[in-house]
């Protein structure tokens, strides 16, 4: 009867042990499933993708380390984003419907800073997938940082610093469509 509670009680263990490893198994391999494909409708009709901290580097005078970002970071960047917008077009109905609608058509990709002051920042780039022929040149888009310096690359993305923790667009978004000298213009 000893043995039987023994053998029973090591099934157990063992059991428990194997529950536990998968697991252990499972929340790995939802750690290594970043890049993590998005929708937001409410903010563009495209993909986002969030990327992890070990999926890239950034060297950046700014940048004092890489961070993981959640999607309620994303969603407040894209707030932060569409409200920057609004406060700066408020007087030009026109320009502002044509900066909202042009950037609902671009798919996203999502990246973390945080700063040596110690601020949380949010690098979006934007890329124009309104037409076949941008979805074959971006093909790739989802897998890692893409970047060119080819004109017709320069005309289809956007890239803009979003400080979370100071809920602003940063210097140094590019291209500077909502920078106020292009709004006195």
């Amino acid at each position: 009867m000893k043995n039987i509670f023994s053998i029973l009680l090591l099934s157990i263990f063992c059991f428990s042990l194997l529950i536990t490893e998968s697991s252990f198994a499972q929340l790995e391999q939802e750690k290594k499933s970043i890049p993590l494909t998005i929708e937001l409708k409410n903010f563009y009709e495209g993909n986002g993708v969030i990327f992890s901290k070990e999926d890239y580097f950034i060297h950046n005078k700014k940048a004092e380390k890489q961070i993981d970002l959640t999607l309620t970071d994303v969603i407040n960047a894209e707030t932060i984003l569409d409200s920057t917008t609004n406060n700066i077009f408020f007087s030009d109905s026109l320009k502002l419907n044509e900066i909202q609608s042009e950037r609902r058509k671009y798919n996203r990709q999502y990246w973390g800073i945080e700063t040596q002051s110690g601020d949380k920042v949010l690098i979006m780039y934007i890329f124009n997938f309104s037409a076949p022929e941008l979805i074959e040149y971006y093909k790739e888009w989802d897998k890692g940082f893409f970047f060119s310096t080819d004109p017709f690359y320069s005309r289809n993305t956007r890239i803009y610093w979003i400080n979370l923790t100071k809920e602003k667009l940063e210097e140094g978004s590019w291209p500077l469509e909502l920078s106020h000298k292009n709004c006195e213009e």
